[in-house]
């Protein structure tokens, strides 16, 4: 009977301790609060309201300005910054992926540059410990953003960068390890309530006697004239003046040289690591054609992908003993080591 007792009282004990554990999660829980500003086109969740602070940001011709709306809630940190270009530059404004590189420029001099200026010049080696990790595109059609590790020290967080027409907003939490799920929580709760903005037109990039452009791949898709033109349905001779897939012809082109693409600086910073694939055409005349990105890196190294693609030496292909255009992809590895 002791021993029935004995378990019994554990049972009860186990009982209590979950409905404690479940009461304290609800009891933090109901700690978070939805924080909409009335100047604001945001919503998020956080600990409390925080109070709004007037800044300023530059990185290159991107100036901004407006509000930091940040606090800190046991051993977290939580911020929003809020920005409006002061005067948005038209290369910026056509160039999603330029204009999201200087966002993450302010991002890391509000957030990284105070600790490297204290720590460059008595203690270097802590400079590792600070720092922005590119780690992806973020899905938000109509609010281009993108998502970066954050490290201070010992504090690991996240950093969140969106750009909605001259709207700029920088999300940031970070906290000690057993912080990462309110870290995660508040970063996941930001909400945009602005109308999304038209996808801006990718600046041209010139390759040759063609342009890069922002297409999918596949088919003909960004060559035109003869270079692109398919053959007739129905014609009985073979146009030799468009562009063949690979299985088309009778000999692959054959790529002799293939230069390798400068890994920028600001890619180093960010350490941005992956791959650019360009679908490029090979064209009978020995020249570099239409460029397609099949995928692309921030801070600059899909446009050196791109530079180092126009470089390419090769034969042409061959189709029936006549040299012809043939569609190639080429892929460009980037590692920081």
């Amino acid at each position: 009977m002791k021993i029935l007792n004995s378990n019994l009282i554990a049972a009860l004990l186990a009982l209590l301790c979950c409905a404690a554990a479940v009461g304290a999660q609800e009891a933090t829980s109901a700690e978070w609060v939805k924080v909409a500003p009335p100047d604001e086109a945001f919503t998020v969740l956080m600990p409390r309201a925080p109070f709004p602070l007037a800044e300023s940001g530059k990185a290159g011709a991107l100036v901004v300005a407006g509000q930091r709306y940040s606090l800190r809630h046991d051993n977290a940190e939580y911020t929003i910054w809020s920005f409006e270009t002061k005067k948005l530059p038209a290369a910026l404004s056509d160039d999603t992926e330029s204009y999201l590189d200087q966002c993450a420029e302010i991002a890391w001099d509000l957030m990284i540059e105070p600790y490297w200026e204290k720590f460059k010049r008595d203690s270097p080696e802590q400079l590792m410990k600070y720092n922005l990790t590119y780690d992806g595109a973020l899905p938000s059609p109509g609010h281009p953003g993108r998502r970066y590790l954050l490290n201070l020290g010992e504090q690991r967080g996240i950093t969140h960068v969106y750009t909605v027409g001259s709207r700029v907003y920088i999300v940031a939490a970070s906290g000690a390890p057993h912080e990462s799920a309110g870290v995660e929580r508040f970063v996941k709760s930001f909400a945009l309530s602005l109308q999304p903005v038209p996808d801006a037109p990718v600046a041209a990039v010139a390759v040759g006697t063609g342009v890069v452009g922002p297409g999918r791949g596949g088919g003909n898709e960004g060559v035109s004239g003869a270079a692109g033109g398919e053959a007739k349905e129905g014609a009985k001779e073979t146009d030799y003046s468009r562009t063949f897939q690979a299985r088309e012809v009778t000999r692959k082109a054959q790529i002799l040289a293939k230069p390798e693409p400068s890994y920028t600086k600001s890619a180093r910073k960010f350490s941005v690591v992956g791959t650019v694939r360009v679908r490029v055409v090979l064209m009978a005349s020995g020249k570099v054609a239409m460029a397609t990105l099949m995928s692309k890196l921030p801070h600059g190294l899909t446009r050196e992908a791109v530079e180092a693609a126009q470089k390419v030496k090769f034969e042409p292909a061959v189709k029936d003993g006549r040299p012809v255009s043939q569609y190639v992809q080429i892929e460009y590895n980037f590692n920081i080591y």
